[in-house]
């Protein structure tokens, strides 16, 4: 399974820094439902966001061959 797109809201927002966290359970709940064994963050935009998706516990993997960049995860 993987997400495509997150991005944060622009205005100030009490729960700015959990919204990550929120969405992550959420996806890796879904994520047990259906069945997947991985889940994807497709894309990342810069070294920031994958120093911050890896400290979710993913793993980067640059692109190789018709795969993008990505970091994954197994659940």
């Amino acid at each position: 399974m993987r997400l495509d797109v997150i991005e944060k809201n622009p205005c100030n927002y009490p729960l700015d820094k959990s919204i990550f966290a929120i969405n992550i359970v959420a996806f890796e709940e879904f994520a047990d439902l259906i069945g997947a064994d991985k889940i994807k963050i497709m894309r990342p935009l810069n070294d920031r966001l994958i120093n911050f998706y890896r400290s979710y516990g993913f793993i980067y993997q640059k692109s190789k061959g018709s795969e993008p960049e990505h970091l994954w995860k197994y659940l």
